[in-house]
């Protein structure tokens, strides 16, 4: 089991024309809370091979986007950051170890949660 609080903030405002941040605006991309509990369990060996199966389940909190500067700014978008919802995933794995070697079937996000991990209003991404 993990658990991270982060009270990540500006402790002074930005240039407002490239970067836009000011005092108090919590850091791009740091969530205030996160979690991760995390578990595997091991059967009894069959000759050599040892099967396991385990399982995690991540928690990542509402987080803020980059600072959006005046330059990034449209009539329409006049935010200088916008709020991300948390969301919650989980993965699965089932395997056998033998000696050196690791052989494992996994599946990330069973629970195809929406975690976003870059946003950029439109007309602003450099990609």
């Amino acid at each position: 089991l993990t658990v991270a609080y982060t009270d990540a903030q500006l402790e002074s405002d930005t240039d407002p024309l490239l970067v836009g941040g000011v005092k108090g605006n919590r850091l791009p991309w740091s969530p205030k809370w996160s979690s991760t509990i995390d578990a595997d369990y091991n059967f009894d060996a069959w000759g050599e091979w040892t099967p396991y199966v385990g399982a995690s389940w991540h928690y990542v909190g509402e987080r803020h986007t980059d600072f959006l500067g005046l330059l990034s700014q449209t009539a329409t978008v006049t935010h200088n950051q916008y709020v991300l919802p948390s969301y919650n995933a989980i993965d699965a794995r089932i395997g056998v170890e033998t000696g050196q070697w690791t052989i494992e079937l996994y599946g990330k996000n069973l629970t195809n949660a929406k975690g976003y991990m870059s946003f950029a209003p439109t007309g602003t991404s450099s990609a």
